[in-house]
């Protein structure tokens, strides 16, 4: 199969689409550190980013879209005992390109029957 290249709008989906869920993941791991408490994991996610808990509740529609914020999200995932990290907060082109060159896959094999 001939691998095409990504438009930059197709990186940029794929960028917002992993953000999303990686943000959800690390905001899934860090509510089972307080017994699934999805508002005390959202209050320690502002504490440490400086965020405002309104913007924390949005990253789960945009993702983090600031450096200094994933990095401090990375931080806090370690003293809590997990991994996390920067480029499963905000993807980089190379990840992105792989995830749409294995979604292209996926759908040739899918329909290529």
């Amino acid at each position: 199969m001939k691998k095409n290249t990504p438009s930059q709008e197709q990186i940029d989906t794929m960028r917002k689409t992993l953000a999303v869920n990686g943000f959800e993941s690390f905001l899934r791991h860090l509510s089972a550190c307080y017994k699934n408490s999805h508002s005390n994991a959202v209050r320690m996610i502002s504490g440490a980013t400086g965020a405002v808990e309104v913007t924390v509740r949005k990253w789960k529609k945009t993702g983090v879209t600031n450096e200094h914020a994933a990095k401090a999200l990375c931080e806090l995932a370690r003293t809590h005992g997990f991994y996390f990290g920067l480029h499963m907060l905000r993807p980089t082109d190379a990840v992105c390109v792989a995830w749409i060159d294995r979604d292209d896959r996926v759908l040739v094999e899918k329909y290529a029957a």
